[in-house]
């Protein structure tokens, strides 16, 4: 049983849904990227990641998409 007193985190599913909303029509994510979740504190991090060919220099994700672990409010958004 929970805490009470300990505030109900999102799930890593509501995190996705939250970073593609974020992302729509600011950063193209393909539909067949599978996202990866990290959570760093009362932070939760969805990666979209992309592959590049070897020897070449970029970004290695679509976007990154910073949330609250509470509330779910997008914090940052970094485009790749």
């Amino acid at each position: 049983m929970p805490d009470p007193g300990t505030p109900d985190l999102i799930s890593d599913a509501e995190a996705v849904s939250l970073a593609r909303a974020a992302c729509e029509g600011k950063v193209e994510i393909p539909a067949d990227v599978v996202p990866q979740v990290s959570r760093e504190g009362h932070r939760v991090v969805v990666l979209f990641p992309t592959r590049l060919p070897p020897g070449t220099l970029g970004p290695d994700h679509h976007a990154r998409v910073t949330l609250d672990a509470t509330t779910g409010e997008v914090l940052e958004l970094l485009g790749g």
